[in-house]
């Protein structure tokens, strides 16, 4: 798979950290909630689409403002910490899913949020199709039915418990297909200045020989006087 553009390695949140962030987020205007910010980080983690924490900071924070630089300081690093820890859990093939039930429905609204608002992922059929769960889960509907313009009907419990314990799964499933198709920004391509010419073509410099034993051998052309 290829990189996701982060190598720092960090300490995991502690509980006591995890407490401060999910105060911070609960009072601040606009600000995800904790649950909803760590879909959120996950689909970050798993789009197409490379974002820059300046990219995702602003939407996770909200309006609200800090006390001072020293208390912004800390919540940014509290974010980042976490968004690295579920970069290398995905990396590892652990969990990031939510193992609360009353989390489930928020995480996957965060997920689901950035996934709709990434042009690539929404114009890729197969990526459309593969957050199926994810936006069911989200909304409580069942999205996989036709585009046809009338509301989807709620899940069945039957089908939100099958949506719930594949969770992970789809996370995964997300991830791989993604990563597969993520790649740094290509290198512009090679321009000639003129056109190639072949072994056998005959030498542009109109001596008559072939390539291979004009200029392409690094011999003088016939054509060309001596000196030039």
């Amino acid at each position: 798979m290829p990189a996701r553009f982060l190598v720092v390695k960090v300490e995991p949140l502690s509980r006591a950290e995890f407490v401060a962030l999910e105060a911070h987020l609960a009072v601040t205007a606009g600000a995800m909630p904790l649950a909803e910010t760590r879909g959120y980080l996950a689909a970050v983690a798993c789009a197409p689409t490379r974002l820059e924490p300046g990219d995702w900071l602003p939407t996770v924070l909200g309006a609200g403002g800090f006390a001072d630089k020293q208390a912004a300081g800390r919540i940014f690093t509290l974010l980042m910490r976490l968004y690295v820890g579920v970069v290398a859990a995905l990396d590892a093939g652990a969990r990031v899913t939510p193992t609360s039930d009353d989390d489930v429905a928020p995480w996957c609204a965060g997920y689901l949020r950035l996934a709709q608002t990434d042009p690539r992922w929404t114009a890729d059929p197969a990526g459309v199709q593969l957050i199926i769960p994810i936006a069911s889960l989200a909304t409580g509907s069942d999205m996989n039915q036709p585009d046809d313009g009338t509301p989807d009907p709620p899940m069945s419990d039957a089908q939100r418990t099958r949506y719930r314990d594949g969770l992970g799964d789809c996370v995964r499933a997300i991830d791989l297909y993604w990563g597969a198709r993520r790649s740094r920004p290509a290198a512009a391509p090679v321009v000639r200045a003129a056109p190639k010419v072949g072994r056998n073509e005959l030498c542009a410099c109109g001596s008559g020989k072939k390539s291979k034993r004009c200029h392409r051998a690094g011999a003088r052309c016939a054509a060309r006087p001596a000196g030039t």
